[in-house]
C-alpha cells in the first residue's frame, strides 16, 4: 500500500512537472517572456524613499537616461564657475519634470533654458516625488546652488501623496502638523521595503514565464479590490465600465468619500516659500492643464 501510494504521488509529481514545462514553453513560444529586469535609475535613500544612482546610464522605454554626480536627470553644471551675469533656475517635480519617455531636450528645463542664454535650469525631477520630497531636496541643494527661481511643478496627485507615508509600492516620508503648525518629518528613516506580489512571485516573475503570469494575477486581484473601492466615483466620472488599469487612478481617488487631503499641502508650499525667501529665490509654482478625469461632470479641480 505505501509503495502504491508512493508511486501515485511520484506519477502525480513528474505530471505536474512536465504540464508546468509545458506551459513555461508555450508562454514563451507566443511571446510571454519572464519580466525583463527594469533599469537601474533609482537606489533607496532613507530619508527621500529613493533617489537616481549617480552616473546611472540606461535606456528607458528606447529612450537614452544619463544621471549625474548627484543622481538626477541632468548635466553637471559647475556651479562655480558660472559667470555672475547667468541667472539660475531649479526646476522641482516629478516624472513631469524628470522627462519619462521624453528625450532628454523635449523636456520642459531644457525649452526654458533655449528661451534665453543667460539662464542656466537645473533639473531635479525625480519620478513619484511629491511636494514633500521636493521640499526635501530643495533644502539640500538650494544652498548649493543658490537659484535666483525655483520652479516647481504641482500634480493633482500631490495632493493624495502629501498625506500618505506610501506612493504606490514604496514608502516615503511624510511631514505632520506639529505646535505652532510646524511641519515635522516623520516615516524616517523610511522603510526599505516595498509593497507588492509576494517576495517568492517578484523572484519567479523575473526568472519564469509563469512567475510573470502569477504576479499579472496577483496585480489584478489588487486592482479589482482598488475599483470596488472607487465604483461610486468611476460610475459618476463614467469610467464604470473600463477595466484597464487607467494611468488616471491617483486623481479618480481624489474624489473617493474616504479621501480627505487636508489642509498639509498648504503647510508644504508655506515652508517651500519660506525656504525660497531664505535663498533669495523667487519661487513660481506651474502645472499641466487639468485632464478629463478631474474636471468631467465637475465644476471644477478638487484643489
Amino acid at each position: 500500500m505505501k509503495r502504491r501510494v508512493g508511486l501515485t504521488i511520484l506519477t502525480l509529481g513528474l505530471s505536474l512537472a512536465v504540464s508546468l514545462a509545458g506551459a513555461e514553453i508555450i508562454l514563451r513560444m507566443i511571446g510571454f517572456k519572464p519580466l525583463p529586469k527594469p533599469p537601474a535609475l533609482y537606489a533607496y535613500d532613507d530619508t527621500l524613499g529613493w533617489k537616481g544612482i549617480p552616473q546611472a546610464n540606461e535606456v528607458v522605454h528606447g529612450v537614452p537616461v544619463r544621471m549625474n554626480d548627484w543622481g538626477f536627470r541632468d548635466d553637471q553644471h559647475p556651479v562655480a564657475d558660472l559667470p555672475s551675469t547667468k541667472r539660475k533656475a531649479m526646476v522641482l517635480g516629478d516624472s513631469y519634470i524628470f522627462g519619462l519617455d521624453l528625450n532628454k531636450e523635449e523636456r520642459v528645463s531644457e525649452r526654458l533654458a533655449q528661451t534665453d542664454s543667460n539662464f542656466t535650469v537645473f533639473n531635479f525631477g525625480i519620478s513619484g516625488y511629491s511636494t514633500d520630497q521636493e521640499l526635501l531636496v530643495l533644502k539640500k541643494y538650494g544652498p548649493l546652488i543658490n537659484p535666483d527661481y525655483v520652479l516647481l511643478f504641482f500634480c493633482g496627485n500631490d495632493l493624495l501623496y502629501n498625506n500618505s507615508p506610501r506612493e504606490h509600492p514604496r514608502f516615503k516620508p511624510l511631514f505632520q502638523r506639529g505646535p505652532g503648525d510646524t511641519l515635522q518629518l516623520t516615516n524616517v528613516p523610511v522603510p526599505n521595503i516595498t509593497v507588492g506580489p509576494p517576495t517568492c512571485i517578484a523572484w519567479l516573475e523575473k526568472q519564469l514565464s509563469l512567475g510573470r503570469l502569477a504576479s499579472t494575477a496577483w496585480n489584478r486581484m489588487n486592482f479589482d479590490r482598488q475599483w470596488k473601492k472607487m465604483e461610486s466615483t468611476l460610475r459618476s466620472m463614467k469610467y464604470a465600465d473600463d477595466r484597464r488599469v487607467p494611468q488616471k487612478a491617483d486623481s479618480l481617488m481624489l474624489y473617493t468619500d474616504q479621501f480627505d487631503y487636508g489642509d498639509l499641502t498648504y503647510y508644504l508650499l508655506r515652508d517651500m516659500q519660506d525656504e525660497c525667501h531664505s535663498l533669495n529665490a523667487r519661487l513660481i509654482l506651474f502645472t499641466t492643464p487639468s485632464s478629463k478625469a478631474w474636471t468631467s461632470d465637475h465644476d471644477d479641480t478638487p484643489v
